[in-house]
């Protein structure tokens, strides 16, 4: 079927061949450039959620140290974001793992926003303890202070001897009590500071041995105004240790909520951390694949081209050089070659011309044979009125036969004058 067709079906056969393999390489191209276009906005994507959770964190951070509200609200729009941008990128992921991460790091960024809200109200507690701390403090303190300035004026008034020892040693010990108070609270400015629990430990124990000095120092006060001054000390330092305990349950409270607030920022930036290698991994595979069918469809379509340029090119240099070899033959005189053909493209169409060329010089060479012979009585009948050949080999043999024609007339009269002459001899002898 292949050979029977035109030499111009064949030639638009292989172009039409090289434009669909450019066609399909293109294809191949654009598709893969299409997917690395797609995986890449994924991976941007996921990019701009791993920012989002990491600006979360500093912003709680700044919040945790500087106690910036507007930092409360950047978080609640990082984490928004984040959420937002991982819920809209898991319906674009194919992989059943990717969809997971998203939800995971969903599920992260929503308890982060609860932990924080634990941890705001854990601190608005918190502030209200170290308030009541303060007041506390601040109350005994004052009771403190009032009853030392009243010991002072007794001393002022104590008239000498045991009287003023007395009164001098209950001044000491009321001084030593304030001492020790004030020795409480700069225990526990170093817990706030540093938050190192031992300060604390230490606060406790030098309340607890103001309240024992207190109580030991309450009946050997001169006047009922002093021990009830000195009782309502006893009172306010267990209030105040009281209040540090309640403060002390609230920080570590605190201080579990902020690691499990550490905890799920970090799982949830490992999460988004994951995302991103498992993001750059598929864009790094797909790069690979992409470029392994490149190559494969360009070199399937130069190996078909190939295929299909030499099944071209030798259906048509096959019936050329059959052609060439007759066209040879020919111009040597050879008119047996024998000229088959099965194609019916133009080069078939040619084989059949030259085979018709040849039985026209077959049948001229036989005409031209026979004449050498001397066979003039031959009918020789032009192919065409445009054959010029043919006809000029019938007028020659019309020409040659008049010629011949002539001849044996004029062998007759020269016959018959030759006889006549020879009578005429005769007869005069």
């Amino acid at each position: 079927m292949f050979k029977n067709r035109g030499l111009a079906f064949k030639l638009g056969l292989g172009f039409g061949l090289l434009i669909l393999f450019t066609i399909a390489v293109a294809t191949v191209g654009y598709i893969g450039l299409d997917s690395l276009l797609s995986r890449s906005a994924k991976m941007e994507a996921v990019n701009n959620i791993s920012d989002s959770v990491t600006n979360a964190r500093l912003d709680v951070l700044y919040f945790i140290g500087n106690k910036d509200k507007s930092r409360v609200d950047s978080f609640h729009k990082n984490l928004s974001a984040a959420r937002d941008k991982a819920q809209a990128l898991k319906h674009t992921l194919a992989d059943p793992r990717n969809r997971e991460r998203m939800d995971a790091l969903i599920a992260a960024a929503t308890a982060y926003e609860n932990d924080l809200s634990r941890y705001l109200e854990n601190d608005k507690n918190r502030e209200e303890a170290l308030k009541t701390v303060v007041e506390a403090a601040g109350s005994l303190q004052k009771v403190a202070e009032d009853l030392s300035r009243r010991e002072s004026e007794v001393v002022d008034k104590a008239a000498g001897g045991e009287a003023l020892a007395k009164v001098a040693a209950a001044q000491h010990k009321i001084d030593n009590v304030v001492q020790q108070f004030l020795r409480s609270r700069i225990e526990v400015l170093y817990y706030l500071w540093k938050g190192d629990k031992s300060r604390m430990d230490a606060a406790r124990s030098i309340l607890d041995n103001l309240v024992a000095a207190a109580r030991e120092l309450q009946p050997l006060l001169g006047s009922i105004e002093e021990r009830n001054m000195m009782g309502e000390i006893i009172t306010r330092a267990e209030t105040y240790k009281a209040r540090l305990d309640s403060f002390t349950s609230t920080a570590e409270v605190q201080a579990n909520v902020v690691k499990e607030m550490a905890a799920t920022a970090e799982k949830a930036e490992l999460v988004a951390r994951d995302s991103v290698a498992a993001q750059q991994e598929s864009m790094a595979s797909e790069s690979r694949t992409i470029n392994s069918v490149s190559i494969s469809a360009a070199v399937v379509a130069v190996l078909l081209g190939l295929l299909f340029a030499v099944l071209i090119t030798r259906g048509i240099l096959r019936g050329i050089r059959k052609a060439i070899t007759v066209a040879e033959a020919v111009a040597h005189g050879d008119l047996d070659v024998d000229v088959t053909t099965d194609s019916r493209d133009e080069i078939g169409t040619l084989l059949v011309a030259m085979e018709r060329m040849i039985d026209a010089e077959r049948t001229t060479a036989d005409i031209a044979g026979r004449l050498a012979e001397g066979d003039l009585t031959m009918a020789v009948t032009t192919r065409s009125d445009k054959d010029v050949l043919l006809r000029s080999m019938a007028e020659m043999i019309e020409r040659v036969r008049e010629v011949v024609g002539e001849v044996q007339s004029g062998a007759e009269n020269v016959a018959s004058g030759s006889e006549q002459m020879s009578a005429s001899a005769e007869s005069l002898s």
